[in-house]
């Protein structure tokens, strides 16, 4: 996402800021599951999960998805 005076902006209206959709709580944030396709068969949902910062435009709904720092310290650390 394109910065602007130090703040993170949208692709499609340079000048509004993007909002972290986090309800106003710096707590939380989004997970997605890691899932196994059993051909034939079903999904089954693996006790592992992602988690991710969802930023969007107010404007247009543009999305953007960041890891989270727990997330990047676990990937830069990865052999």
């Amino acid at each position: 996402m394109p910065r602007n005076n130090e703040k993170t902006c949208c692709l499609n209206h340079p000048d509004l800021e993007m909002v972290v959709l986090n309800e106003k709580n710096t707590d939380t944030f989004h997970a997605i599951r890691l899932a196994t396709w059993e051909y034939g068969k079903r999904v089954k949902m693996e006790n592992k999960s992602t988690g991710f910062e969802v930023y969007a435009c107010p404007e247009c709904g543009y999305s953007e998805f960041y890891l989270t720092p727990s997330e990047l310290k676990i990937i830069r650390n990865a052999p």
